[in-house]
């Protein structure tokens, strides 16, 4: 086995009822736990679903501070909610009137959720969105979002100036790491080019020997 990938998609109560998961997420993160005892063979990946119209601030905060519990480094997937046809949630949506027009609410919608380059956010994205993605960068990359750095970050109503600046710099840091690893990427690719043309550049050389 060399990789492992989790649907957790929610740790808020509220969430998990309306996704009929009924396990606690004491029982998920016993199964991090466990996963987490062979990070030495396996990166995991955990599955997490945004733009849940009806998750409130509060809920989405559940789930930020209940993944700044999980060890690092993991990959984070993350996902818009999806409204498939013929399915409970499709109809809800139907009824609350968040789906009018199938072509574009359903089946050109995209699951997907796009960064805005090395900036350390997302495009088009709320704030509680970017906070999830705070947290991919740095588990990406094997650092910890405290849940003490969680909880002040996404007290957004009730510390406002405090959470914004809290934000800005965890923000700045997660594009240092991004920079740090296209850079690399970078260098990585150019030395590898260079050492491919010395070999053919020797090739050449012993063929015409």
């Amino acid at each position: 086995m060399t990789g492992l990938r989790m649907g957790i998609q929610s740790a808020a109560e509220s969430t998990k009822v309306l996704y009929l998961r009924n396990h606690s997420n004491n029982y998920v993160e016993k199964a991090v736990q466990t996963i987490d005892e062979f990070r030495d063979h396996i990166t995991p990946r955990y599955d997490i679903i945004v733009n849940n119209p009806w998750e409130t601030e509060e809920d989405l905060s559940e789930t930020l501070i209940f993944l700044s519990r999980i060890p690092t480094p993991y990959l984070l997937n993350l996902f818009s909610l999806t409204f498939y046809p013929a399915t409970d949630l499709y109809d809800k949506a139907v009824e609350d009137g968040i789906i009018k027009d199938d072509l574009n609410d359903v089946y050109r919608a995209t699951y997907n959720v796009q960064a805005d380059g090395t900036s350390g956010g997302l495009l088009g994205e709320t704030y509680m969105n970017n906070l999830f993605y705070l947290v991919y960068v740095f588990a990406l990359y094997g650092h910890d979002v405290t849940e003490k750095i969680m909880s002040m970050l996404v007290a957004r109503k009730n510390r406002p100036i405090m959470s914004r600046v809290m934000y800005f710099f965890m923000r700045q840091k997660a594009s240092i790491l991004l920079k740090k690893h296209l850079f690399a990427e970078i260098w990585k690719s150019v030395v590898a080019n260079d050492q491919n043309r010395i070999k053919h550049w020797f090739h050449d050389e012993y063929a015409r020997d």
